[in-house]
């Protein structure tokens, strides 16, 4: 009776951490301040259906770096991940899963220092 008591709760457990909701770092980003100064560019959109939020800007190394470790932060809870590169331009796609809900962060690095961040998904999924 104590084994399978045990079992239930393991199985009980496991089941709400899955569908916890990650704690995104690259989520944080979007609450800094300087994101909303000269030489950054911020879009955020909340609608039914989508949330959506990117920032983009060019010499920022200090924002780019904090946005790499933040992506590599959050790959771990990634369902899957794609990445390229050509030369000019590398970029990172992350799909982390929600329960029934997906959530993509996507990370762009161009040769020329510009660099853009977004992530996106259904509302519900950053309930």
């Amino acid at each position: 009776m104590k084994r399978i008591l045990i079992v239930a709760i393991v199985l009980f457990v496991s089941c709400v951490c899955r569908a916890a909701v990650p704690d995104l770092a690259c989520l944080k980003i979007f609450d800094k301040k300087e994101l909303r100064t000269e030489g950054h560019e911020l879009t955020i959109v909340t609608q039914p259906g989508n949330y959506f939020r990117s920032v983009s800007f060019s010499n920022d190394p200090k924002l780019e770096k904090e946005i790499e470790a933040a992506v590599e932060q959050d790959r771990r809870h990634a369902v899957n991940c794609t990445e390229h590169w050509d030369g000019k331009t590398h970029y990172t796609i992350l799909n982390i899963g929600k329960g029934n809900y997906i959530i993509s962060v996507g990370f762009y690095k161009e040769a020329d220092g510009s660099v853009r961040l977004f992530v996106q998904g259904e509302p519900e999924a950053f309930k």
